[in-house]
């Protein structure tokens, strides 16, 4: 019964590209530290993102992302088969466009260390610990941020309360990548260009043989 559901709501074509994906952005995120290691990186902030406070309990809404990606790339991934691949493609390329531009164009940025004490300021700490300062731009939560709203172009399963509360979400995400100083404004920006470009690009299906290929093996 349980697999049943799952294969309705989130088919194995869909959970294949999800894995793929999921495996390509984590040779892009880390593969790109590895290979810029030792390498200048560039400091992008303005006074612009010197002058935004932190806002520590502001991290919830950063760690939070991760169930609002997740929801939406399902959505995505259980909408039929063109609108799954599309979307997917999309993706693949926003990372690879991500790719290119943290290789030629590495960035990194200086952190205010984080001493008081209270719950949210330990929260604080523990992302600091967990994600050093680079392979900032694009911001990979932007650009995810981003996707998830594209994710619910052509959805008919959800009203549009859900599609103005999904903007909203991907609002507050994109602030809150300043106010918890993981990101300038240069990086969030980037990561709204980047995956709007890559949509534009999955929408020219010739140029991607290939992928279409690999769809049809995964739709097996």
């Amino acid at each position: 019964m349980l697999f049943r559901l799952i294969d309705k709501y989130f088919p194995p074509y869909a959970r294949r590209l999800m894995l793929l994906s999921l495996l390509w952005n984590c040779c892009v995120y880390y593969g790109s530290r590895v290979l810029t290691a030792g390498r200048a990186h560039r400091d992008l902030t303005t006074a612009f993102d010197v002058a935004v406070p932190l806002i520590p309990w502001t991290v919830s809404v950063y760690f939070l992302a991760f169930v609002f990606w997740a929801v939406n790339f399902c959505l995505a991934g259980s909408g039929g088969e063109e609108r799954c691949f599309r979307f997917f493609l999309t993706d693949y390329l926003a990372r690879g466009i991500s790719f290119v531009i943290f290789l030629v164009f590495p960035t990194g940025m200086a952190r205010i260390p984080v001493n008081e004490g209270g719950f949210w300021n330990s929260c604080m700490r523990l992302l600091y610990m967990l994600d050093e300062p680079n392979v900032l731009f694009p911001s990979f939560h932007c650009l995810n941020s981003v996707m998830a709203l594209l994710a619910l172009r052509g959805e008919k399963r959800v009203g549009k309360r859900y599609t103005v509360l999904s903007f909203f979400i991907a609002l507050s995400i994109f602030v809150s990548t300043l106010t918890t100083h993981q990101h300038v404004l240069a990086d969030v920006l980037c990561g709204i260009v980047v995956p709007l470009l890559a949509y534009g690009l999955s929408g020219l299906k010739k140029l991607f043989p290939r992928y279409y290929a690999l769809c049809d093996t995964v739709r097996r």
